[in-house]
């Protein structure tokens, strides 16, 4: 463990890393840079032993290929590469684009550190086992792995676990370190708001942009909870005055709506768009600037022609169309949506789970699976990676507690492409009515009329499916079985949810949460939702599966006797208890807080500490259920030679 040197004489303080591993890493440091002295120092007389060289063929006529290029070749080549040692030549092959790398934000989530670094392409970055960070200074420092990496088209983001409470350090001291060598910095002189980093649980802080064509959707963390910014005396105009975007520290625009943590901003005058693309963009409220770590479009989303450009990358460069260069007239053509029914989820540490999840769906209908990545430290690139016969998707989303704007987020990267997206969890399932999971009813009914108003006209995409899945099936019978409980055409379908329990097991299920948990509570509760991405309100609010819609549309409720989740959500210990590292939703607290204990949320009894209580195994069992564990085993299960049965995402 490294040492920590107290002023005044004070005995020293040990921390988390060993001794001997920073002594090893100072003792090769400095080894490098005697060793980089030394190669500087044979480059010095190399140029001047070669000048005199080549004065000296000049003066003689010495043979034209006898030259100061050969003498060159020849020297490099009887001094072999061989004797560098191996980390050093890996340093020069990154030399060049090592310097155009570094350090922009820093963010504290408490028991993690989020460091944003810029580069130059993330292509050439490294993986997250040749880094490393670092915290504080040499002689009072901490060392800490990196625990995820997510990488951008010009930026990357790097988990790291927290060093000691008792170290002292800023924003401006942190580095990452490549393979104990290369080290990334900030760039120049840290400016005085970045010498501390971010505390993200108890700042405001502006942390996504997500530009249209017509604004631009900023994401900003705490400030829903701010006294003031929601008097219910205020009307809605006079609360958006409160606001205003700011891009690039000079230019502002008005915010035209304002839900939970998102703002829609109007975009930059269209001669300043070029100078602030690549501009910090934050929010001013009551005169202060939030801090951010968010910019307006990037320099860097250019890519060759020939190189697919992401959602976001086509988005930017529909703006640039729209407002650098309008059309003439105001006509737009038909965009029919590449697919009629998409999932989104988000996801930590959920890896071993998401095949049996996207196999089910993938049955169902789906066929575009967004995975946002809320932090993982698991092997779920390799996972995706495996899936690659499927349509899967992975959306980095370090932003801890953020569910609610992570699923706004998908909501409007999805639009592009998506008619309607599933939002569920990966312990959750969509199970239909055994009519939808039979043959045939693949008629395709229209989208009628609302029955007291007025119904916005539905595009063809919206009215006709893809294909005749079992979603689609379900869908369009959930559209045409309008019913006076739904105000307006269709926008949403929810469904209930039944709840299993650990079903005796002490042990995750290794078939897969289907095969394994069998016995659940009677009674439904809450519901998740299919979303019609069209019918969705400017204010993109949701409560985590379910979002306000447009005037005109409505939700559409299903009653058990059509369709059920499977919530599998009181699982064996091993995997339950994870649930008290921290919740995903925003508006609900983590159960470790003595806070919020009547929540549906919440577990009864449980308290604030993961203790297994005695009775575990047998808890939340009200009633066999066999229904969907047994669908499985027949539509995607195969037996081999011996007769034993196998699920494909074993």
């Amino acid at each position: 463990m490294r040492l920590i040197q107290m002023q005044g004489g004070m005995a020293h303080s040990v921390f988390s890393l060993h001794v001997t591993d920073l002594e090893s890493k100072s003792m090769n440091k400095r080894h490098v840079d005697k060793f980089r002295r030394r190669v500087w120092l044979w480059r010095v007389c190399f140029g001047f032993n070669l000048l005199a060289i080549t004065a000296s063929v000049a003066v003689l006529g010495l043979p034209a290929q006898f030259d100061a290029v050969s003498l060159s070749s020849k020297f490099v080549l009887s001094t072999s590469t061989s004797k560098i040692p191996t980390y050093l030549q890996r340093e020069s092959s990154s030399l060049i684009t090592s310097h155009k790398t570094h350090i922009e934000d820093v963010v504290s989530f408490h028991s993690d550190i989020l460091i944003l670094i810029r580069v130059f392409s993330s292509s050439a970055f490294p993986t997250k086992d040749r880094l490393e960070c670092h915290f504080g200074n040499d002689t009072h420092g901490a060392y800490r792995k990196v625990t995820a990496l997510k990488l951008y088209a010009d930026r990357a983001a790097v988990l790291c676990g927290a060093p000691p409470e008792s170290l002292e350090w800023d924003g401006s001291s942190v580095l990452i370190e490549i393979d104990s060598e290369i080290e990334i910095r900030r760039k120049g002189k840290a400016a005085p708001d970045s010498q501390q980093a971010l505390q993200w649980n108890s700042s405001k802080v502006v942390y996504e942009v997500f530009p249209t064509e017509e604004d631009v959707v900023v994401f900003v963390h705490g400030i829903n909870h701010t006294r003031g910014a929601h008097q219910p005396d205020m009307s809605q105009h006079e609360r958006l005055q409160q606001f205003q975007c700011v891009y690039g520290d000079y230019f502002e625009t008005s915010v035209t709506a304002q839900s939970q943590e998102i703002f829609r901003c109007g975009h930059p005058s269209a001669h300043l768009i070029t100078t602030l693309i690549g501009k910090k963009l934050t929010i001013r409220y009551e005169g202060t600037v939030l801090p951010s770590v968010a910019y307006y479009g990037s320099k860097q989303n250019m890519k060759p022609a020939d190189v697919p450009l992401t959602l976001e990358q086509r988005t930017v460069r529909s703006i640039n169309r729209k407002v650098l260069a309008p059309r003439a007239d105001s006509q737009t053509l038909p965009n029919p949506r590449k697919y009629h029914i998409c999932s989104c989820t988000m996801i930590y540490n959920g890896a071993k789970f998401l095949k049996e999840w996207v196999y089910y769906n993938s049955h169902l209908g789906v066929e575009k699976f967004i995975i946002y990545d809320n932090g993982s430290e698991d092997n779920l690139d390799e996972v995706i990676e495996s899936l690659s016969s499927f349509n899967v998707t992975k959306q980095s989303w370090p932003w801890m507690k953020t569910q609610e704007a992570g699923f706004s987020h998908c909501s409007l990267l999805a639009l592009p492409e998506c008619t309607w997206v599933l939002f569920t969890d990966i312990d959750e399932y969509l199970f239909p009515s055994r009519r939808f999971l039979s043959e045939g009813n693949k008629s395709i009914v229209a989208i009628p009329e609302a029955a007291e108003q007025p119904a916005p006209t539905p595009s063809s995409d919206e009215t006709q499916t893809s294909n005749s899945s079992i979603l689609s099936r379900f869908i369009e019978e959930s559209v045409a079985d309008h019913d006076s409980e739904t105000n307006g055409t269709v926008g949403q379908i929810s469904t209930f949810c039944v709840n299993f329990g650990p079903s005796s097991l002490t042990v995750s299920p290794p078939q897969g949460v289907t095969q394994g948990y069998t016995c659940r509570l009677k009674k439904p509760e809450r519901h998740k939702s299919i979303v019609l991405l069209s019918a969705i309100d400017k204010t993109l609010t949701n409560v985590i599966h379910h979002f306000t819609l447009k005037p005109g549309y409505g939700q559409k409720l299903i009653r058990p006797g059509t369709a059920v989740i499977n919530h599998y959500k009181y699982q064996a210990w091993n995997e339950f208890k994870l649930k008290f590292h921290r919740r995903a939703a925003t508006y609900v607290p983590d159960w470790t807080e003595d806070r919020g204990l009547t929540s549906r949320d919440r577990v009864p009894d449980l308290g604030t500490k993961a203790i297994k209580p005695a009775d575990w195994e047998t808890r939340y069992c009200e009633t066999q259920d066999y229904a969907l564990r047994n669908y499985t085993q027949r539509v995607l299960g195969f037996h081999d030679s011996n007769g034993k049965l196998h699920l494909p995402w074993e």
